[in-house]
């Protein structure tokens, strides 16, 4: 191959890479980046990949912000119908209440969906149902998509 021709491949390869590559599911809502990854991942490997970005599984801090997410969703034709893990947990001080587990602050009753968060003690983690706008508990080892946040 010409070196004329391997450096046209290269170039083609960085624009695929820039232009149609990791930056589409880099998004700005409410000035606020995030980072919605398709793949399914367990909590773990949700987590590793949310540091891998330089960010965080998402803490849905209003009503508002779950809203906005589910809209962008929606209007883009993301994976809709898809779960994403959440930066929700169960608190191990407390067995009865769900924590944002880099803050430590209380997840709002108004972010659950009726009848959550479950009282079983198999479900650890929160995630996030956008077909119903609100957070539902599960295990740790299922797998989800992934929403990230960066702050």
């Amino acid at each position: 191959m010409a070196k004329l021709d391997k450096v046209v491949l290269f170039l083609v390869i960085s624009f695929m890479t820039v232009c149609c590559g990791d930056s589409q599911n880099r998004i700005i809502i409410g000035g606020r980046e995030y980072f919605i990854q398709a793949d399914l991942y367990d909590r773990s490997g949700a987590a590793s990949y949310c540091q891998s970005q330089g960010a965080q599984l998402i803490v849905f801090e209003t009503e508002k912000e779950q809203l906005d997410i589910t809209s962008y969703l929606y209007t883009f034709d993301y994976p809709y119908m898809r779960t994403y893990w959440t930066d929700g947990i169960r608190s191990q001080i407390n067995l009865n209440m769900f924590i944002w587990e880099t803050s430590g602050v209380e997840i709002e009753q108004v972010l659950w969906a009726p009848k959550e968060p479950s009282e079983s003690l198999d479900n650890c983690c929160a995630y996030f149902l956008p077909q119903d706008v609100k957070l539902v508990t599960g295990a740790d080892f299922f797998t989800h998509s992934v929403i990230c946040e960066k702050y």
